[in-house]
Formats: C-alpha cells, sequence, structure tokens
C-alpha cells in the first residue's frame, strides 16, 4: 500500500508489517509496532545503487527485503515498480507525491 504523509514530506510503501519510507533524498526500512509505523536501521542515500537491492553472499539488507516484499505484494498494481524506480533515482520524488491520496 503507498501512504503519503500529510505534509508530503514521504511516502510509505508498505505490505503487512514492513515497508520502505522515502523521502526526498533518503529511504529507510520501516516496521508496525503498536499502530504506528517506525523508521529502522540506517538510511540509505538517494539513488541507491541497484547492487544494493540484490542478494549478496552475507545476506540480503533489510531495505532490499522490505523492497521485495512490497513489490511481490504490489506486483498488479503501479506501485509494484514506482518504488524501486523512486529510490534507484529513475522516478522523482513529486511525481510520486503529486496526484496521490494522502492518507496519512
Amino acid at each position: 500500500m503507498k501512504t503519503v504523509s500529510r505534509d508530503r514530506t514521504y511516502v510509505d510503501y508498505t505490505i503487512d508489517q514492513v515497508g520502505v519510507r522515502v523521502r526526498r533524498s533518503i529511504c529507510r526500512p520501516i516496521s508496525l509496532h503498536r499502530g504506528r509505523w517506525i523508521e529502522y536501521g540506517v538510511p540509505y542515500s538517494i539513488p541507491v545503487d541497484e547492487g544494493q537491492l540484490l542478494s549478496t553472499k552475507t545476506g540480503i539488507s533489510t531495505l532490499a527485503s522490505n523492497v521485495r516484499r512490497v513489490e511481490e505484494s504490489a506486483a498488479d498494481s503501479v506501485e509494484g515498480g514506482e518504488l524501486r524506480r523512486l529510490i534507484v533515482g529513475e522516478m522523482e520524488f513529486d511525481d510520486a507525491v503529486s496526484g496521490s491520496l494522502v492518507c496519512a
């Protein structure tokens, strides 16, 4: 699910209890705790290198894992590819925010 903040400073892409929060120049994994979406882990500068979204010998990053889960859940919708395009710099933040319903 895609949710734009009321002040339009971030967009959350979520599924179940995990997701990714995207701001103009950074993104971070998020998780649902007691009814609130909480950022955790390190912030990733946008654009994120595609290599950071792939698994490695030591495993997959939390960001990559959350991106993959959102993409798999939204495979048949516009949101499925939008998150990746946004964080790798192929889509402008303002384009993600404009035209979306403000829900949070």
